[in-house]
């Protein structure tokens, strides 16, 4: 694996430096490892061939696409921006990512033989049902997670994902997202009206979900699940197969 140049993404005001590091090829589990014992920083390791982003060590390779062409600007680069036009999102990886990645957040909370249960079972109905059980506003604490970093994750979800599901401009930018959002995206100290709304808003997220799994997937066996065009994807192993 050759090194090739970084590329900083994200919001203009975030004080978080989130950074890709774009590379000849993507290492295997092993280079990984030994590689990351040399750095700093958390680099998520990407590929980009012909102007879009071919390849990555973690999350989507759409959605990466995607945040550099839309916050690349937001930063100082060393480099031109060499994602020249987005790409066209598929959203149901995507959606598996985000249900998964929020009951994982509260997986040391009340909710946690529930969330374990369906986690384990990889039944992407069974993850919804329990998503939707949760109530942000009843847990008093995510445990090994400060409440701050906790809910400021949902918030960056919701204000990513929902834009994505309506079918409007996607938002990478946490400026850009919902007022209600901001206080958690900003690390604001927190009224329980802003929980309140925190909670409305993910409420309203599983209600878009409940509409779009019956508008997308022609069947559910187990794990799998079956897409109206035809495609199957695992979503335990969160793969199409």
């Amino acid at each position: 694996m050759k090194a090739l140049y970084e590329i900083r993404h994200g919001s203009k005001e975030s004080i978080d430096e989130d950074v890709y590091l774009v590379c000849d090829r993507i290492p295997s589990k092993e280079e990984y490892i030994e590689f990351k014992k040399t750095q700093t920083k958390d680099y998520n390791i990407i590929t980009i061939q012909d102007g879009h982003v071919t390849d990555c060590l973690k999350g989507l390779k759409d959605e990466i696409n995607n945040s550099i062409f839309y916050t690349f600007y937001n930063h100082p680069q060393i480099v031109q921006n060499p994602i020249l036009s987005l790409v066209e999102r598929d959203i149901f990886p995507k959606v598996v990512m985000v249900v998964r990645e929020m009951l994982a957040f509260a997986s040391r909370t009340k909710y946690r033989d529930s969330i374990k249960m369906s986690l384990k079972s990889g039944i992407f109905s069974d993850r919804v049902q329990t998503l939707i059980s949760i109530n942000l506003t009843e847990i008093e604490s995510f445990d090994k997670i400060s409440n701050q970093e906790a809910l400021k994750f949902y918030a960056q979800q919701l204000g990513m994902i929902m834009p994505l599901l309506e079918g409007k401009k996607e938002i990478f930018d946490k400026e850009l997202m919902d007022e209600d959002l901001k206080p958690f995206l900003y690390r604001k100290e927190i009224t329980e009206d802003d929980l309140c709304l925190l909670n409305d808003m993910l409420r309203r997220f599983t209600l878009m979900l409940t509409h779009y799994f019956a508008a997308s997937v022609s069947s559910e066996e187990m794990n799998i699940v079956t897409l109206k065009d035809g495609r199957k994807f695992d979503v335990k192993f969160e793969k199409y197969i």
